[in-house]
């Protein structure tokens, strides 16, 4: 069902030599401007994170940008249980995160990788996809994002009520 484990680690060695031509050292050196800095190593996680997709499934992370930092924070603890899993698919759906993987390690590793992705899925529930701030279930037209009140206003968005 999955690549060739040596195609991903030179896929992930590749992502990481890109690092290293974009400015980022084997030491972590710093970009001049710390903003730039946070934002290309999000960007380099979020490949090295792409490089662990399935040939044949969509080579994209598609969620907002307030979300990166739960996927990477996903994959990181999902990589210390198999550190050769792979991902078959990240993306948001119905306000949700997504976050679809494989592991070959059998039913208890695949039940222990499970709970990590409802522990960010349950993060992303409540966290703005647009900013990464405390954000709410909101709907547009039928449309479900998971967005903090300022963003809401901008994309026409307005609160779902939930009955309980």
């Amino acid at each position: 069902m999955g690549s060739n484990p040596t195609e991903g680690s030179q896929k992930i060695r590749n992502v990481a030599q890109l690092g290293r031509a974009s400015g980022l050292g084997p030491e972590g050196r710093r970009f001049k401007s710390c903003r730039s800095d946070m934002e290309s190593e999000i960007q380099i996680q979020l490949e090295l994170i792409k490089a662990k997709i399935i040939p044949g499934y969509w080579y994209s992370i598609d969620v907002g940008p307030g979300w990166y930092q739960l996927v990477i924070d996903c994959d990181r603890d999902l990589t210390e249980i198999d550190p050769d899993y792979e991902v078959c698919q990240i993306k948001e759906k119905y306000g949700g995160l997504r976050y679809y993987f494989s592991t070959r390690k059998g039913d208890l590793v695949s039940q222990q990788m499970d709970a990590v992705v409802e522990k960010y899925e349950e993060i992303a529930s409540r966290t703005c996809e647009v900013t990464g701030r405390p954000g709410v279930l909101m709907q547009s037209r039928g449309w479900y994002k998971t967005l903090d009140p300022s963003s809401a206003h901008a994309e026409k968005y307005s609160v779902v009520n939930i009955a309980k």
